[in-house]
């Protein structure tokens, strides 16, 4: 249920998220019982990879970042951006 609002506004999601599966991309995902509650795609970038003019030879990209509407409001979201950030 948490990718069907990525799906609806991003329909080459699917796609995409099966690329990041191919390319075995790091998530991080928070469950409850049997249904996903947020989750992290990220993507540890070099400096080939980046934008031009963003410092730093690491930059670590957060492709997708969602909270399940079922579980807004109770800082999950904080904790796992203070996660990546970490």
């Amino acid at each position: 249920p948490i990718f069907v609002s990525l799906q609806n506004d991003y329909p080459p999601f699917a796609a995409w998220m099966e690329k990041c599966r191919k390319s075995e991309r790091e998530c991080w995902v928070v469950e409850n019982q049997d249904s996903i509650a947020a989750l992290v795609i990220f993507k540890d970038e070099g400096p080939t990879e980046t934008p031009e003019g963003v410092p730093g030879q690491r930059v670590l990209k957060l492709c997708t970042f969602k909270v399940s509407e079922k579980y807004r409001g109770g800082r999950l979201g904080e904790q796992l951006l203070r996660q990546a950030m970490w």
